[in-house]
């Protein structure tokens, strides 16, 4: 009998997006965070507990990502932030992987909403991108096996 351990490293964690592979991600367990604007399925239940259930076509959402405030991914996206400012949107698909098993985001159709704030002071803080996607695919997928 064969007994499976698996595991996660927020180490194979990688995401891609204009061909850029982004670092520098911060600290906790938020650095990442995909999510859709709506569930799937919804229900209503009328006054006298009749209901029904209602599915929604709705595959858009955002993905949030903190990075240091001295990532290099920063310049990156501040200059893609400045581009679309002045007219040229930039857009495409923003792909997160993780090595070693088969979870995935794929954000097919993908802009950045803006340039976040920026917070300065005594200590460290990140900074937090925002890209809002119109056809979110997330597959959580299994942790790599042990072996």
């Amino acid at each position: 009998m064969s007994i499976e351990v698996t595991s996660y490293s927020a180490q194979n964690v990688n995401i891609n997006w204009l061909g850029h592979n982004f670092g520098g991600f911060a600290d906790g367990d938020d650095a990442i965070t995909i999510e859709r604007s709506v569930p799937t399925m919804t229900k209503l239940v009328g006054m006298q507990g009749d209901g029904v259930f209602t599915q929604s076509a709705d595959r858009s959402g955002s993905i949030t990502i903190n990075v240091l405030q001295n990532s290099e991914t920063n310049a990156f996206l501040t200059n893609k932030a400045k581009a679309t400012e002045a007219g040229v949107i930039a857009s495409g698909p923003l792909i997160m992987t993780e090595a070693g098993s088969d979870a995935k985001s794929s954000c097919m159709k993908t802009v950045l909403e803006g340039l976040p704030s920026m917070v300065r002071g005594a200590g460290h803080n990140s900074v937090s991108w925002v890209f809002l996607s119109m056809d979110m695919d997330i597959d959580h997928g299994f942790g790599a096996e042990v072996s």
